[in-house]
């Protein structure tokens, strides 16, 4: 199953948006800036992850996952956040 959102580009953009480095983020979380990178590339991720992402940067998980979202697939999605 492929998701409608995509974390890399959520990340990318909601650290542009805040001005948060990936060194900063690495240590608001407390792991490597290299890991900060990995995620930045990924496409999916676990909710518990996004919600410790989210706690650093200060923002809500929708929030967050709105800036990665794509388009739906062909024939529509009725999944609504």
């Amino acid at each position: 199953m492929t998701s409608r959102f995509n974390i890399g580009s959520a990340l990318r953009v909601a650290q542009a948006q805040r001005n948060i480095t990936n060194r900063e983020l690495a240590t608001r979380i407390g792991v490597s800036e290299g890991q900060v990178w990995r995620w930045r590339s990924s496409c999916d991720m676990l909710i518990s992850r996004i919600e410790e992402i989210c706690n650093a940067m200060e923002m809500e998980v929708k929030e967050f996952l709105e800036l990665g979202e794509v388009a739906p697939p062909q024939g529509g999605s009725d999944i609504q956040l």
